[in-house]
């Protein structure tokens, strides 16, 4: 059995995930990131990020992405490819199986998984043209052409901001205002005249059928909208059914306080420590988090420091 060995591996490579291995592989630990997609998670995908620390003009997912994996392998931190399909034990130390039958053993784990934005369920949500998340290429592709961005939160602000820019004519539709979900500064910027400014529609959608210039949408409203793509972020979800650590009822993990229903260790938890010991949770796949980029690496930054005091004291038990 292949078992490579780490001190910590982190499940996610977000901005949660890769903060926490930037900070983690400089105070000495070996760390492990194990991403089952691409590097960068749903922040990776961003168009165009305009509030995030240092960065007076914004910056892409992409770029964010990139400089933060390459200052992470300054550091020493090994990147794996996987799907993981479950946590175990195994002679004292955790394991993590992957789909494909590897096996990686480590003193501590960090989930780090971030969310998946949630699926249309109506007639015709399979349909081509229906993207979940949007990318830079993406944005080209459909400058100037009709577009249809689903939401009301930052993902969505970004993505109509970053299409209206490419010159597309965007309809955004958000199930309540703007005001109550976003941002002020996307909020303003959707408002501002210049070029086109997007077209607001507080509504839902009921179905989703072919159109001979690419998709039509049946609204809440009752009325018909036609255009090339759609791009959706309506909310999120977790995908963790494999973790085995307690959840809240939306699916979120339960750290700190909140596990010790399910706690049976003669200490206390750590923050952001799961109910099984030694798994840590951070950024916005952990209960009641901020969800915003920011919030999300300063959480795996803040999970580093009690990971590095559990693997301390693993190893100094084992002298």
């Amino acid at each position: 059995m292949n078992q490579p060995h780490c001190d910590l591996a982190i499940i996610g490579g977000g901005p949660s995930g890769l903060a926490a291995a930037v900070y983690a592989a400089s105070e000495g630990l070996k760390v492990t990131v194990i991403e089952r997609a691409k590097l960068g998670g749903q922040a990776g995908q961003s168009a165009h990020i305009a509030n995030y620390l240092g960065f007076s003009r914004g910056l892409s997912g992409k770029q964010l992405t990139s400089q933060a994996v390459k200052q992470a392998k300054s550091f020493g931190v090994h990147f794996e490819s996987g799907d993981v399909a479950q946590l175990g034990n195994y002679a004292g130390m955790l394991t993590i199986e992957t789909t494909d039958g590897r096996m990686f053993a480590c003193r501590s784990v960090l989930l780090s998984t971030g969310v998946k934005y949630r699926r249309l369920n109506m007639p015709g949500s399979t349909l081509p043209g229906i993207f979940y998340g949007l990318n830079v290429e993406t944005v080209h592709n459909y400058a100037h052409q009709t577009t249809v961005v689903l939401g009301g939160g930052n993902s969505a602000g970004q993505a109509t901001v970053a299409l209206r820019d490419a010159g597309s004519l965007v309809h955004l539709i958000a199930r309540s205002p703007l005001s109550e979900t976003m941002s002020k500064y996307l909020v303003d910027s959707i408002g501002e005249s210049f070029h086109h400014a997007p077209i607001i529609k507080v509504t839902t959608i009921k179905s989703i059928v072919s159109d001979p210039e690419g998709l039509r949408l049946h609204l809440s409203d009752d009325t018909d909208l036609a255009t090339s793509a759609v791009f959706v972020f309506y909310g999120a979800e977790p995908d963790l059914e494999w973790a085995g650590v307690l959840r809240d009822s939306r699916g979120y993990i339960l750290t700190g306080p909140d596990v010790m229903s399910g706690w049976h260790v003669d200490r206390s938890p750590y923050a952001h420590e799961t109910s099984t010991p030694g798994v840590f949770a951070s950024g916005d796949v952990r209960h009641d988090t901020i969800k915003r980029i920011s919030a999300a690496t300063g959480d795996g930054a803040a999970a580093v420091a009690e990971i590095h005091q559990y693997v301390s004291l693993g190893m100094n038990s084992a002298k």
